[in-house]
């Protein structure tokens, strides 16, 4: 065995008031030091303690996930006891001693093994669920959810080092709640809303053919009131159509409902200005122009310089006749008088005025024309 000495001298001050020196001593690599590393010489010349001694060092093999103290292995700590990591749990003594035996030291470990430690499973409360898989190794979460209208305190629990879960047992409780909110006029609901649960949210929507008045997401607010007042569905009309004059209708026009026709039909001697048939669309617009009655005329008649018409010509009214004549040296070809039928259309057609002509003459036997 061999022994680094270093000797530290103190300063000249020192020294005239005290005439001692001191020593401080090393180990070589491989070499533990068991024993005071300073000595100091007195004034009787005379060290303070025994030198130290320089032993070999052991290597010390720790069971799988343990380990030792901040102060071991320390050859002047006679005994010290294994600790376990994170998530591990000591089975066993595991005492570590060092024994001395002359230069060399031999570290006795006791029996003892870290075993990883696990919580104990979790069982879902009444009205509950696990919302994630609830592993029960150390450090891992377990997170519990309630059915509504059920409401959990506090919904994380951990497991701890010494196998512990944190927090109490949960439990599934009936929360604070709002009014339920039932759907009405082809109201549709999703979210918490028989009842409201605070926090939770109730969303509206409606059926086809209805709109939706309102806020369609209102929110449970802690005093157990909603944040809004529930919507209304609705239903969505066409502007109501007039009655028609001269015509008459059937069918949903007074208002419009989607998806729902309007008919219509003018009354004698009328036309119809436009579609017959009118839809409702979902929009709340009729799927046309609105309707106009017109009274159905004949084409008109007019005078003509050889003949004369009166009665109904200008234009031609559904029932109504027109009369014709002619001035003198004419003649009437065709009827004298014709109707105006429904649809506008004449009885027959208009007569016209033709010209009177003699016959040509030829000059008697035995005489001349002139």
């Amino acid at each position: 065995m061999s022994i680094n000495v270093s000797t530290d001298i103190w300063s000249d001050r020192f020294l005239r008031q005290l005439s001692w020196k001191r020593c401080r001593i090393r180990c070589q690599p491989g070499y533990e030091l068991l024993g005071n590393s300073i000595l100091k010489c007195n004034q009787d010349e005379v060290w303070s303690e025994n030198p130290p001694s320089c032993i070999g060092a052991q290597t010390l093999t720790l069971p799988p996930h343990a380990e030792l103290p901040q102060n071991c292995p320390n050859y002047l700590v006679s005994q010290c006891r294994l600790r376990c990591k994170r998530g591990y749990a000591l089975v066993g003594n595991g005492a570590v001693t060092c024994n001395v035996d002359g230069e060399d030291a031999i570290w006795i470990v006791n029996p003892g093994q870290c075993r990883r430690v696990r919580c104990r499973k979790l069982r879902s409360p009444n009205n509950g669920y696990f919302v994630n898989k609830c592993k029960r190794n150390v450090g891992e979460q377990c997170v519990i959810g309630c059915r509504p209208p059920y409401i959990v305190g506090a919904n994380v629990r951990r497991c701890l080092p010494n196998g512990r879960w944190t927090g109490a047992c949960n439990a599934c409780i009936m929360g604070e709640q709002c009014p339920s909110i039932t759907g009405l006029n082809g109201r549709q609901l999703s979210g918490v809303c028989q009842p409201g649960i605070i926090g939770e949210s109730c969303q509206f929507s409606c059926n086809a053919g209805y709109q939706l008045i309102g806020l369609s997401n209102i929110l449970c607010l802690r005093n157990g009131s909603w944040s809004g007042p529930p919507p209304t569905c609705q239903i969505i009309a066409c502007p109501s159509l007039p009655v028609p004059q001269n015509g008459k209708y059937n069918g949903i026009c007074f208002p419009g409902q989607p998806n729902q026709w309007c008919n219509f039909k003018c009354n004698e001697n009328y036309t119809l200005s436009g579609s017959s048939n009118l839809l409702c669309q979902a929009n709340g617009t009729w799927s046309n122009a609105p309707l106009t009655y017109q009274v159905s005329n004949c084409p008109a008649i007019t005078n003509t310089e050889e003949g004369i018409i009166s009665g109904t010509c200008s234009p031609g009214i559904v029932g109504q006749s027109c009369y014709f004549s002619c001035k003198s040296g004419y003649n009437l070809i065709g009827p004298n008088s014709i109707v105006c039928r429904a649809g506008g259309i004449w009885s027959m057609d208009s007569p016209y005025c033709k010209k009177v002509n003699c016959p040509p003459l030829n000059a008697p036997a035995n005489g001349i024309q002139s």
